[in-house]
């Protein structure tokens, strides 16, 4: 598996290459205040539990464009967090207005990934079914956005502990998208994203016919082995199906 840096649309990525020709895109974003590496090592996780996406499986790893030097070197966001209401939510239960939240740069950010994908997509000669929209709490939600606002029907979406957006754009997008399956997992103990939030998401998505795998684990807000597991035979079997 090869690694290189370079620039698709206007995001910084990190791009593996497999070992045979490319079947597959996948792009993984990462949570708020993490840097544009921090999901990268887990590339290695998911060709070693499968020989298609190592022979198959490009990986994009995009950074999040916005610095955040008050968290430390290398912190970014797509966009800033609202931690005074989210911890009232957190400490309420009531999370009515934080699933009807729409962050402002959301759709900036959305049609940022979207070219980026899409222009990866172009040069190796796949369709938009033959890629896969992931990533980890922030990250996550971004990819869900992505995925339900395109005209076109991704190959898949996986939301790593994630929560509930934008609900009523949501809810009215996600029945144009009944074709595209969703690998969802969320902690139990997640202190930072509510599980229940995490439910409705599925519940969502569920509804609208889409067909949703929920992983739920005893754990807090992280990536279990028990998911990438999930995760390799998720994107193997959209890979397979060319």
């Amino acid at each position: 598996m090869q690694m290189t840096r370079r620039t698709l649309g206007t995001l910084e990525c990190i791009v593996c290459e497999p070992n045979a020709e490319a079947k597959l895109i996948a792009s993984f974003c990462h949570g708020f205040g993490a840097s544009g590496t921090d999901l990268v090592p887990l590339a290695d996780e998911l060709v070693t539990l499968s020989k298609t996406l190592a022979d198959h499986l490009t990986m994009i790893f995009p950074a999040a464009p916005i610095e955040l030097k008050e968290f430390g070197y290398g912190a970014r966001a797509w966009w800033p967090i609202r931690f005074a209401e989210l911890q009232n939510a957190m400490e309420s239960g009531d999370y009515s207005e934080l699933k009807k939240f729409i962050p402002p740069q959301l759709f900036e950010m959305r049609d940022r990934l979207d070219a980026a994908v899409t222009e990866l997509a172009t040069e190796l000669k796949l369709p938009k079914s033959k890629c896969v929209l992931g990533g980890f709490s922030q990250g996550a939600m971004l990819s869900t956005e992505t995925v339900l606002a395109s005209e076109e029907n991704y190959g898949g979406l996986i939301a790593w502990s994630g929560t509930l957006l934008s609900y009523d754009r949501w809810k009215e997008a996600a029945p144009r998208h009944k074709a595209v399956p969703v690998l969802q997992s969320h902690g139990s103990f997640d202190q930072v994203l509510p599980h229940g939030l995490a439910l409705e998401l599925k519940s969502l998505l569920s509804d609208a016919g889409m067909s949703v795998e929920f992983h739920s684990f005893p754990q807090g807000h992280t990536i279990p082995f028990e998911v990438l597991e999930e995760t390799a035979n998720f994107l193997s079997k959209i890979c397979e199906g060319s």
